[in-house]
């Protein structure tokens, strides 16, 4: 008898099949369920809002250490270093610097959000 044809020998089943002892639902648990084609609704509300937020916020903390207002608070009479950091001009800038981080997560927010 020819080998290639001996039933034995092809009657083995292959790896991952549910013979194998392999559950077959737990392929699409490991892929997960399909995405749908669109992005839901919810999805874009919240994206909307985040960059909203990070919008304002980074607005506020561009605009806002620069001006003469930025002394008149609590913080800045805790104690006499406090306020030394507190009105030095790097520590201002690095308060902007964390606004325009923040404006920048808003475009990327924004644009991703519009990206097909």
């Amino acid at each position: 008898m020819d080998p290639a044809q001996d039933p034995a020998i092809h009657s083995q089943p292959e790896a991952g099949s549910p013979a194998d002892g392999a559950n077959p639902e737990s392929a699409s648990a490991i892929t997960g369920p399909p995405r749908p084609a669109g992005k839901p609704w919810q999805f874009k509300l919240l994206s909307i809002s985040f960059a909203l937020f990070c919008l304002e916020v980074g607005a506020f903390l561009v605009v806002f250490p620069q001006q003469d207002s930025w002394n008149l608070n609590y913080f800045s009479g805790l104690s006499p270093w406090v306020q030394d950091i507190w009105d030095a001009s790097y520590f201002r800038w690095a308060v902007s610097g964390v606004g325009v981080i923040n404006l920048y997560i808003a475009y990327i927010q924004i644009r991703n959000l519009f990206r097909p």
